[in-house]
């Protein structure tokens, strides 16, 4: 059995590595995009939610005038 397992550690371990180097780059920058995506989002959510508090602030001054 030992055997088997360095056969395929032989013979994998070039392709894997291969598809790291070629392949490692493309996933970091998916990774980037989403993060900053995300930041994005959650700025958006929070500017949203700010418009929201600011428009129940106008509401209740104009209630209570």
């Amino acid at each position: 059995m030992s055997k088997l397992v360095e056969k395929v550690k032989e013979t994998l371990t070039p392709h894997l590595r291969h598809r790291v180097s070629v392949h490692g780059s493309m996933i970091t920058a998916m990774w980037i995009s989403f993060v900053i995506l995300s930041l994005a989002y959650a700025m958006g959510l929070l500017a949203l939610y700010m418009r929201i508090l600011r428009l129940e602030d106008i509401l209740r001054t104009l209630g209570s005038a």
